[in-house]
Formats: structure tokens, C-alpha cells, sequence
């Protein structure tokens, strides 16, 4: 819009337009302009199939100049232009780097106009600025449009943390996600060390900083463990870090990304002790067998087992694991055996 406005005032026409290829519709759009009534810009397309001054600019390669529409004869003029009154008309192609063609810059008059060489040869050299100004417009917004497009995703994954450090792995960047996952703030996460996220038992081992030595020496590291909720609750993390680099590869900081996997990891804590549990009673049923006498009554040492178990009802919540439990079974045995 901003190439429109100078254009038309260098060549005091007060109107000009920027029309670009559509290839799936095979039609020139007005993309932008300026001096035009409303409906046009943004709105008005122009068939490529037809034998227009602007499908032929573009197709030639080529300036076309038109100084009196109402006597034109080489080529078909737009409804559009003849209800906007144009009278007299200056086009030149826009190419982006590589050659390939974006579409058409056109100076619009509402009378008769010399446009002569020198016109020609300003808007040729005004479109070959245009080119590479366009493309850098298309791909700053293709990015954009891109990172929106993935940040929306990566908040919407309420149980991904995702957050930045820099490269004293304090925080840069804190997303929704992550504070849905630990419970603090942006306001309140960045500037802390990550640190903070890990248990006080890591924290003491050191393993925050073992973790980042080994995204540096490896490229990443694996982050499988409990970690610390705001409200001092654990949450356990599957993740990883990475390290961030710019282009001369210097260190910039550390990517996180987490998911709180705490209710499949509780799940899956709970199956092993109840497969512990059920082998420890094969284990307790097959001595107990071994014990039994011939005449099918059970030895001393396993009633002596059968006394101990009715007489201690809190036997499992003195243990851990269920490991710990069949230890001191075998340690009964081995005592009734003597």
C-alpha cells in the first residue's frame, strides 16, 4: 500500500495498484492500493484469460503503456477501471528473486496521460526494488502466521510444559502450558533458575546441573523424574532438554519440554507392586507346600509364619516394597528351620 502511495505521487496520478497472481484461481487480485472507492482493493479480481493490457504485461515480461483507454484496441479494458473512470493507464510486471512473478504494479489516471519512456523505464526500476521487498512482506508473514500457528498447538497442550532458559538456565520464556503443568506464573517464573522446578533431593544431588552438562555434551538430555509443583506437590515429568545455539554457535540457552505423565507413571508404579505382591505369594504358597509333612500337616516353622502374620495386621505398611516383605519371610523360615 505504502509503494502504491509513492508511486502515484511521483507520477501525480493519485491512484495506482498492486495486483497479484493468483495461481490456483488463475486470476489477478487487486492486493493493494491506493485512491480507489471501497470494494476494490482486496475484493476485485481480473480473469488471466483475458485479453487484458495486464495479463499481457505480465505474460510479455514487459512495461505497457495505455494513454487513452477509450481509443485502446490491442487489448480488452476491465470493467472495473472503465466504472472507476480511468482514463489512461501504466503497468510494469513484478518479479520476486529467481524471476518468478508475483503480479503487476499499474499507475491508474482519470484523464488522458503522455506516460512516455521515462515513466516506463521509473516504474520498471520502481518494481525491481518492489520484488524483493514483496518477498521479504510474504515470508515475514508466512513466519508469523507459522510460529502463531505452532504456539497456538503447543498452549493448547495443557499438559506440555514448554519453557526457555538463557544460558545461566535461568527462565526466558514461560508458556500457559507450563504454567498449567507447575502452577507458577509467568510473572513469577521468569528470571528463576529451573532449578526450582526440581525435588529438594535433586536439587541436592546436583542433578540440575548434571542434567544441562549432558545437553552440552550430548545435544540433549533426557528428563524422567518427579519434579515440584508452585504448591510444593510433585508432578512427574517425561521430557528433555536441549541446548539453543545461534549461528556462529554460541550458546544461547536450554529448550524444555516436559509432559506430566504423573497418572500413568502412578499407574504404572502400582502394576509392579501388585506383580511383586502376587509373586511374592506363588513364592509364600510354594514354601509353604515344601513345608507341609506327609501327612499333609504344615510344619512348625510355616504355623510359626501363620502366628506372626495374624499377630502384626500393619506387616505392609511397615515395608516399602513387597521385595522387603518376602526378605523377611525367608528370614522366618530359615529361623524355623533351625
Amino acid at each position: 500500500t505504502e509503494a502504491c502511495r509513492l508511486v502515484a505521487e511521483a507520477l501525480g496520478t493519485g491512484r495506482a495498484k498492486v495486483m497479484q497472481i493468483e495461481a490456483e484461481h488463475h486470476t489477478l487480485l487487486v492486493r493493494a492500493g491506493v485512491g480507489w472507492d471501497e470494494g476494490i482493493v482486496g475484493r476485485v479480481r481480473l480473469s488471466m484469460d483475458e485479453h487484458s493490457s495486464e495479463t499481457f504485461s505480465i505474460a510479455a515480461r514487459a512495461p505497457v503503456i495505455s494513454n487513452d483507454l477509450a481509443s485502446e484496441h490491442r487489448f480488452d479494458v476491465p470493467a472495473f477501471l472503465k466504472d472507476a473512470g480511468v482514463k489512461a493507464i501504466a503497468s510494469v510486471p513484478i518479479f520476486l528473486p529467481g524471476g518468478h512473478p508475483f503480479g503487476l504494479l499499474q499507475v491508474d489516471a482519470a484523464e488522458p496521460r503522455a506516460f512516455d519512456d521515462d515513466d516506463s523505464q521509473f516504474l520498471r526500476t520502481y518494481a525491481t526494488f518492489l520484488g524483493p521487498v514483496i518477498d521479504r512482506l510474504i515470508k515475514t508473514t508466512a513466519l508469523a502466521s507459522t510460529e502463531s500457528y505452532y504456539r497456538a498447538i503447543v498452549e493448547a497442550a495443557r499438559d506440555y510444559a514448554i519453557l526457555r532458559t538463557d544460558a545461566d538456565d535461568r527462565i526466558t520464556d514461560w508458556l500457559a502450558s507450563a504454567e498449567a503443568v507447575f502452577g507458577w506464573t509467568a510473572l513469577e517464573a521468569v528470571g528463576q533458575p529451573a532449578a526450582i522446578l526440581f525435588t529438594a533431593e535433586d536439587q541436592a544431588a546436583g542433578v540440575p546441573e548434571r542434567e544441562i552438562k549432558t545437553a552440552l555434551a550430548q545435544g540433549s538430555a533426557a528428563d524422567l523424574r518427579w519434579h515440584r509443583r508452585k504448591d510444593g506437590s510433585r508432578v512427574f515429568i517425561d521430557g528433555f532438554v536441549v541446548p539453543l545455539r545461534d549461528g556462529s554457535g554460541t550458546l544461547r540457552g536450554f529448550q524444555k519440554i516436559g509432559q506430566d505423565v504423573t497418572q500413568r507413571h502412578l499407574a504404572q508404579e502400582a502394576a509392579r507392586e501388585n506383580e511383586e505382591r502376587q509373586r511374592f505369594l506363588i513364592t509364600l504358597g510354594d514354601a509353604m507346600r515344601a513345608e507341609a509333612s506327609a501327612d499333609g500337616k504344615i510344619h512348625v516353622a510355616a504355623r510359626l509364619l501363620g502366628e506372626r502374620l495374624r499377630a502384626s495386621r500393619v506387616l505392609y505398611a511397615e515395608f516399602d516394597h513387597a521385595r522387603n516383605v518376602a526378605e523377611v519371610f525367608n528370614g522366618w523360615f530359615a529361623s524355623g528351620a533351625a
